[in-house]
């Protein structure tokens, strides 16, 4: 897509976009609800920094808030170069782990991660890659770090845009994620049945180390490590987006509180780590137990899955991973083999958290194959 005419179409359809967000209701608590409008392509630049046989774009696309309100969502959006499979490319919705939460850590905007090795295994190996930013990762707002629905529209929304950009992609598509990501991915695979326009044909879930249930961090952060309540911070910003009204100085001390602007704003993971990295446990410690109470409801209302899936889910994890450890893993299989999923646990040895991805990657193009091949899926779930 040529520059001027991507500007033309960007004007075009931000426009529209802005158009149709006052005429959607607000669906706020609805989740049943079906959006219209969203997974629209707004804008696409061609990214020439990609490997030569890897066709990238830059996307903007429409998504839909948990509140009902259109918005607009960065991505990246992979192909093979080449002609395109009789039925079309299928297509992975990849979630990335977390990065940050202020605008400048969106990883579209990184030339790196036109190289990252997961996109590129799985670009290689004939999918499209739609890879979203996530809800306000880039774009207007504040990123609802690990808010459940907002990451599974996200996730699902880009792959119909990738769909517009991409002609030749099938409908069959997988949400697959590490991190944040696997998250993410659970998140997706458990809403795919019901968001959006039905026009998708969902094939299963692959969520690498994701991330477990937050809601003892209520309770324990002033316990933990200074490495764990820098990405506190980012979990009370992520929940502000769909409580407002949480007082945040019921869990940070003033010194944390003047620090936030660091975390939204002034820079990615790291630096958020770093701003809160030299603070007491005191800082961290809730106002009152029944501040903690509110705040784990909360949180934990954002655990994967939230609800029952049709589809299959592999779910890869490393039993050294000090980030995301095994126990909070085990937790999610028992979870979704109570809702009724159709689940495995496949467990890495030695794996840390930023192995699995590499170790598992052979175990996770084969499963995604079975199941375009039409095989049926196994279960660990009783």
């Amino acid at each position: 897509m040529s520059q001027p005419f991507g500007r033309v179409l960007a004007l075009c359809l931000t426009l529209l976009a802005a158009l149709l967000a006052a005429a959607v209701p607000a669906a706020a608590g609805d989740r049943s609800a079906r959006p219209r409008f969203t997974g629209l392509l707004v804008d696409a630049r061609r990214a020439h920094a990609a490997p030569s046989d890897v066709v990238a774009h830059r996307i903007k696309y429409t998504s839909t808030t948990t509140r009902g309100d259109l918005r607009l969502v960065s991505g990246l959006v992979l192909k093979p170069r080449g002609p395109a499979p009789r039925g079309g490319w299928p297509v992975v919705s990849w979630g990335h782990g977390t990065i940050g939460v202020a605008d400048q850590c969106a990883p579209s905007r990184m030339d790196d991660y036109l190289s990252d090795p997961a996109l590129l295994a799985f670009v290689r190996a004939g999918y499209v890659v739609a890879a979203t930013d996530y809800e306000g990762l880039g774009t207007a707002g504040v990123h609802p770090y690990l808010i459940a629905e907002s990451e599974a529209r996200g996730m699902i929304d880009i792959v119909r845009a990738a769909r517009i950009l991409s002609p030749r992609a099938s409908r069959s598509w997988f949400s697959v994620g590490h991190s944040q990501g696997g998250h993410a991915a659970i998140a997706a695979g458990g809403v795919a049945s019901r968001y959006g326009f039905g026009n998708l044909d969902f094939k299963g879930t692959i969520a690498f180390a994701p991330v477990s249930d937050t809601s003892l961090l209520a309770y324990e952060i002033q316990d933990l490590s200074p490495f764990v309540r820098g990405l506190w911070t980012m979990i009370l910003l992520g929940i502000q987006t769909q409580h407002p009204e949480i007082d945040l100085a019921d869990h940070l001390g003033p010194t944390a509180l003047s620090r936030l602007d660091v975390v939204r704003d002034g820079g990615c993971y790291l630096e958020a780590i770093e701003a809160m990295y030299d603070l007491p446990a005191e800082e961290f410690r809730a106002s009152s137990t029944a501040a903690a109470d509110q705040l784990a409801g909360w949180l934990h209302a954002n655990a994967v899955p939230t609800e029952a899936t049709t589809e299959p889910a592999l779910i890869l994890q490393g039993d050294a991973d000090t980030t995301t450890p095994l126990e909070g893993t085990e937790w999610i299989q028992e979870r979704a083999c109570t809702m009724g999923w159709t689940s495995v646990l496949s467990v890495y040895p030695g794996a840390r958290h930023l192995d699995i991805v590499d170790l598992g990657m052979s175990e996770a193009l084969g499963w995604m194959q079975d199941r375009l091949d039409g095989r049926p899926a196994a279960s660990d779930c009783p």
